[in-house]
């Protein structure tokens, strides 16, 4: 990340999570960047991952030396294709981040950051000929990539290239990754035409497209990179940091910040950092909970909410629609009236054969796909 460098709670998860699901909305896509707690806080870290509302891990910040051994910051984890770490027990932890119950869906290891030749270093290996060079399946940066896959479980490989913006190598180590199963993300703060230029190269393989809004991307505008990148970005904000916690976002802020651009731009997520400066400024009201809820709550899609009222006069009944649109513009409104027979369209009439009872339902989608239906029961006779 553009910065300088920085510096356990036990949780009932069952409960926790239970008052999440009471409140938490649906749709919504958070992240949340970290350090070395990720790796030595152990099982209440974990625990307090699994019961925040986040629902993405960022392992923060891989780090790719000359030679191609891989760092958790200053952590060494892997040399040779093979797992070297002191926390012999990492593996493990990790996996529990996605066992139920948990908000957690997602791993991802973000590989550099601002101020460390990361990506000079891929680029020299990539473009090296000697032995163990470029991304062939002997090469150092294949093997030791393929450990970190299989060691964190991770489901992207998240871009974080601050200095070497070297299109040609950046897009051959992409590549490399994707064959290796890692979706690819980026989490640019600026030069916008290189992540455009290397998305286009890795076409679908991206999925994702992280956006510091903070430090020195802190004048970005998710709005304006969407437009740029062909696809929405995930803005990002620095929690509450530095001296007596005065700096930065707290999760009140970053509600207000997500809200808007949710409004302008449409933001299908957001994600925080740093998940260490969150511990060392934990407080009433913005723990790592509710830094996760001011995301979900400002992103979450609201979809819409289908309804109607009816009345009958013998045979016929008259029905008018009374849904409500969430987010996204209703788009279309489909009846069926429980004896086989269908219309569209927010008002319906129909008449039936036979007096009875009959199941009528309502479906409206809106221009997002979401779909509701509600279903009333209407009696007819004669």
């Amino acid at each position: 990340m553009n910065t300088s460098k920085y510096g356990n709670r036990s949780l009932i998860l069952a409960t926790a999570l239970a008052v999440a699901a009471a409140s938490a909305p649906v749709f919504a896509d958070s992240a949340i960047y970290g350090g070395g707690p990720f790796y030595s806080g152990g099982t209440p870290v974990m625990n307090d991952l699994r019961s925040s509302g986040f629902t993405t891990v960022m392992l923060w910040s891989i780090h790719v030396d000359a030679n191609g051994d891989l760092n958790l910051n200053d952590q060494k984890l892997i040399s040779n294709g093979a797992f070297i770490g002191t926390n012999t027990t990492w593996s493990s932890q990790l996996q529990t981040l996605k066992q139920s119950p948990t908000s957690i869906n997602r791993i991802e290891v973000s590989i550099g950051s601002g101020g460390v030749p990361d990506f000079e270093h891929i680029r020299d290996l990539v473009n090296s000929t000697a032995s163990g060079g470029g991304t062939g399946t002997s090469s150092i940066l294949y093997r030791n990539f393929q450990v970190l896959k299989q060691l964190t479980g991770a489901d992207a490989a998240n871009f974080d290239d601050e200095s070497a913006y070297d299109l040609s190598s950046a897009t051959k180590f992409g590549q490399m990754l994707a064959g290796q199963g890692y979706k690819i993300t980026f989490v640019p703060y600026t030069n916008q035409g290189f992540w455009s230029s290397l998305k286009s190269n890795l076409g679908s393989s991206v999925d994702r497209i992280y956006l510091q809004v903070y430090d020195g991307g802190a004048g970005n505008d998710p709005k304006q990179w969407s437009t740029a990148m062909g696809m929405t970005v995930r803005p990002g904000l620095w929690s509450l940091h530095g001296t007596g916690c005065t700096s930065g976002d707290s999760p009140t802020s970053v509600k207000t910040k997500m809200t808007a651009w949710k409004k302008s731009t449409g933001i299908p997520g957001g994600f925080m950092w740093l998940y260490d400066d969150i511990q060392k400024c934990s407080a009433s009201g913005r723990n790592t909970a509710n830094y996760a809820s001011a995301i979900n709550t400002a992103v979450a899609t609201v979809a819409a909410h289908a309804d109607f009222g009816a009345s009958s006069t013998g045979l016929t009944s008259t029905f008018s629609g009374q849904s409500t649109a969430g987010d996204a513009r209703i788009v279309a409104q489909r009846w069926t009236f429980g004896d086989g027979a269908q219309a569209t369209g927010a008002e319906a009439s129909h008449t039936y054969a036979q007096p009875g009872t009959y199941p009528v339902t309502l479906t409206v989608v809106d221009d997002e796909g979401h779909a509701e239906s509600k279903t009333r029961s209407i009696t007819v006779s004669r």
